[in-house]
């Protein structure tokens, strides 16, 4: 399973979840279900299945508004958050040859628990090139394996 989908049925499960926990009833096929609606109205599809990712996000996002707003504690999301949807939103307009090696930059630095800044200081480091945008395949390739090497590293650090 590719990343991309592992994220949208992540997506989709935390929008059944907020929807439960709100009370929505996501088994009613009725467009006038509140779950119905609240899918209509943010996304424009009546079925989780008919929304784009970003659509998902947008919806898993208002759901996780209206919880907090009724004191239910929302779960946290594992995929993409809105703070790394945002910074993260460029790759999809990158060029096609490109956007695979950014994204698994992306996996492993959230992995690692870190943020493009640090992808843009291993380009600067590396090959002068001042952003992680402005890398061509070559050096997006290049620093796959860095970090590859940088997550091997630190897993022989860990404790067994």
């Amino acid at each position: 399973m590719t990343a991309r989908i592992a994220n949208r049925n992540r997506t989709i499960a935390a929008i059944h979840v907020l929807a439960a926990q709100l009370g929505m009833d996501t088994t009613d096929k009725s467009p006038v279900s509140e779950y119905r609606a609240t899918l209509f109205l943010i996304g424009r599809a009546y079925s989780c299945t008919g929304l784009d990712y970003t659509a998902l996000e947008r919806v898993r996002a208002h759901l996780a508004q209206l919880a907090r707003a009724r004191g239910i504690e929302a779960p946290q999301h594992s995929a993409l958050s809105t703070q790394h949807s945002n910074e993260w939103a460029w790759v999809d307009q990158a060029a096609e040859d490109r956007r695979p090696m950014l994204r698994k930059i992306i996996m492993l630095l959230k992995s690692a628990g870190r943020g493009k800044g640090y992808a843009d200081g291993i380009a600067e480091a590396m090959f002068r090139i001042e952003r992680l945008e402005l890398c061509g395949t070559r050096e997006l390739h290049a620093i796959v394996t860095a970090l590859v090497k940088d997550a091997r590293r630190h897993a022989m650090k860990e404790p067994a």
